[in-house]
């Protein structure tokens, strides 16, 4: 099994080295997939398609994910966050992280979360505590494991 290294510039664009030197790159990891599902329709979709619902821990990866949401700026997406653990406390989905670390990142609309739901939109560009069980858009972002 050939071994592979993954570095992330700038957040913005994913350098994968093989091995034997030959590179591969992200340029946006976010897709509009041009479909509308419940969080966990979105979640399934998403990794279908070998990929995963937003965590979104930077400016840079935010203004990614406005880039590939730009068509529809008025609509509210699903992101990877959820508090189903414990209300109040958010996680990213796939990493179990605090959607808050690890450098404290966060964009919640003002005054969220307000115990509204237990997964995170992304709301106005911002994030908002949201019903699980309304359909949004759904954008996913490409894994950067190599």
């Amino acid at each position: 099994m050939q071994s592979k290294v993954c570095f992330v510039l700038l957040a913005t664009v994913a350098v994968c080295l093989a091995a034997d030197g030959k590179s591969s790159r992200v340029i946006n990891p976010y897709v509009d997939m041009k479909v509308s599902a419940d969080f966990w329709g979105a979640w399934r979709y998403c990794q279908n398609q070998g990929m995963q619902l937003p965590q979104i821990t930077s400016d840079a990866e935010f203004n990614n994910f406005r880039l590939a949401t730009a068509a529809d700026m008025n609509a509210n997406w699903w992101t990877g966050g959820v508090d189903l653990g414990s209300t109040g406390s958010f996680v990213w989905i796939h990493s179990v992280k605090s959607v808050s670390s690890p450098i404290g990142y966060t964009n919640w609309y003002p005054g969220a979360p307000n115990n509204g739901g237990h997964c995170i939109e992304m709301k106005s560009q911002f994030w908002n505590d949201a019903d699980c069980s309304v359909v949004k858009r759904v954008v996913c972002q490409q894994k950067t494991t190599c």
